[in-house]
């Protein structure tokens, strides 16, 4: 946490995180616009890359009375064209049985360190 002492602006920084991607925009009094994202009904917020059809119907639009909300219709996780990650994990840990910290000791057990780890996941 930031402490502050002595004058403080009523300048804030925002950031944005893609639920898709993880791509992270942020800025001092950014707009969800100007970090060329969306957010859609059930707060799930993506780059506009994720969906080119809806990316030139908002560029093409000048009256943003939304703010770039977007209905979940027009949105690829709820539509299920995309999943974040961690709805994958939930996922999987409800599919296996298992627990997070089931999988973690299962982890620990097979591999030595996190080297060999990453090695086996990313091939």
């Amino acid at each position: 946490m930031k402490i502050r002492n002595g004058f403080v602006s009523n300048s804030s920084s925002s950031s944005f995180v893609c639920d898709i991607c993880g791509c992270v925009a942020e800025g001092y009094d950014m707009s969800i616009q100007e970090a060329q994202m969306v957010e859609c009904e059930n707060r799930h917020t993506f780059c506009l890359e994720h969906n080119k059809e809806l990316s030139e119907e908002i560029y093409d639009n000048e009256n943003q009375e939304n703010g770039y909300m977007i209905d979940k219709i027009n949105c690829p996780i709820c539509t299920m064209k995309e999943f974040r990650l961690n709805d994958i994990l939930s996922y999987f840990l409800k599919y296996t049985g298992k627990t997070k910290q089931e999988i973690m000791q299962e982890i620990k057990e097979r591999f030595k360190d996190f080297n060999e780890f990453k090695t086996y996941i990313n091939n």
